[in-house]
């Protein structure tokens, strides 16, 4: 197996037309291959399978950032790789759940296979380098919602310890207090409050309400 797996991402390397260390290169294919070699820990998911689409699923993409199709080109790929001879290994409904893998992957998709949720749930929980948590409900397999419900629990426990710590501060300042008093109508300065008070920005991430408030106290 280790043998298919290197001479598959040699191929992938090869025909990949981006930076070799952009944020779909080839360290974040190895990170997938990483996290799906756990994830084919659970019943029902085939190790092979997910491996090579971690040096599959991206070896298409010609932009980091809007690249709708590169699902569909990386299928095409596995195509060819499989016309040519390059993945005979692969029994027929191996190679159909890889090619689905690669082309849904980018897509939101979820599903009841454990092996393509395993290559959703490897790629998904690659998310987090781009600063944006994987969705728990997007996730597909078991281990695969617990690792996205952890990440989303410590990301709002260090959300919280921010906003604490950042208003225990604004609360040391001369009229600080006071000013937020004056501007809210309520007895006390939290986060909760003004997520009320401002509902428009709710979406935005803790350092970025504290700076939003300091700038608005200062302009008061």
């Amino acid at each position: 197996m280790r043998q298919h797996i290197q001479e598959i991402k040699k191929i992938a390397i090869e025909t990949f037309v981006m930076d070799k260390d952009s944020i779909h290169g080839v360290h974040h294919w190895d990170e997938v291959h990483d996290n799906g070699v756990m994830l084919a820990q659970q019943p029902g998911v085939d190790v092979l399978v997910v491996r090579l689409f971690a040096y599959l699923h991206d070896c298409k993409r010609e932009d980091d950032h809007q690249d709708p199709e590169h699902g569909d080109r990386s299928a095409d790929f596995c195509s060819s790789l499989r016309m040519k001879g390059d993945l005979d290994f692969l029994t027929s409904d191996q190679f159909t759940k890889l090619w689905t893998a690669c082309k849904l992957h980018h897509t939101g998709s979820v599903t009841e296979d454990p092996t393509v949720g395993a290559c959703f749930d490897a790629d998904r929980m690659e998310l987090i380098r781009c600063g944006i948590t994987p969705r728990v409900d997007l996730m597909n397999t078991p281990m695969g919602k617990r690792i996205a419900q952890k990440m989303n629990d410590l990301r709002e426990f260090k959300g919280r310890t921010i906003i604490e710590e950042k208003i225990l501060k604004l609360k040391e300042l001369e009229n600080a207090r006071q000013i937020a008093l004056g501007w809210f109508y309520k007895e006390e300065f939290t986060e909760e409050e003004y997520l009320l008070r401002i509902g428009e920005y709710k979406n935005l991430e803790p350092i970025e309400i504290v700076n939003l408030i300091l700038k608005l106290i200062r302009e008061m």
